[in-house]
């Protein structure tokens, strides 16, 4: 979290001797600069935005093929977003 990311959900070691972690959740809307790294875990990272455009920017800058999800009640904006790999809900 030395980067600005603030934890919401903790992931926990299920038990000693394996490496199963319960999810986390990171929220990263302070952060700055986001790393472009796959991470390889339970972990959610939540950005919030005001400005549509600003997430579907955010979105579209990983050089993976990873998958996002949209939280809205503008369901006019994220329905045409539903496609390929990006979820929706309101």
């Amino acid at each position: 979290m030395a980067s600005g990311g603030k934890t919401l959900l903790e992931p926990r070691l299920l038990q000693a001797g394996t490496s199963l972690l319960t999810p986390g959740i990171i929220e990263m809307s302070a952060v700055a600069q986001v790393a472009d790294e796959e991470v390889f875990g339970p972990l959610l990272c939540v950005w919030r935005y005001d400005h549509f455009d600003e997430a579907i920017a955010l979105a579209n800058a990983t050089r993976f093929g990873l998958s996002c999800g949209l939280i809205s009640r503008r369901t006019r904006q994220i329905r045409p977003a539903a496609a390929g790999g990006a979820g929706r809900d309101r």
